[in-house]
């Protein structure tokens, strides 16, 4: 993981307070990570709509096991 210098420097001019943060942002759009993680979240989101779909009442059959 890259770690990307911190800019502690106030200024009145704001174009020169946009370009690090753009800078920043195009460097975290950059990072190869990024794209696992969104891979990652849509095939759990995939998993998720799946098991929701296939069993509607799965909801209720884990609210009756607690009970036990």
């Amino acid at each position: 993981m890259t770690h990307l210098p911190i800019n502690h420097y106030v200024s009145t001019n704001t174009s020169r307070s946009i370009k690090p943060a753009r800078a920043w942002l195009r460097a975290a759009i950059a990072d190869p990570n990024l794209f696992m993680i969104i891979a990652f979240c849509a095939i759990g989101l995939l998993v998720t709509l799946n098991v929701m779909f296939r069993f509607p009442d799965f909801g209720i059959s884990v609210e009756q096991l607690q009970q036990f």
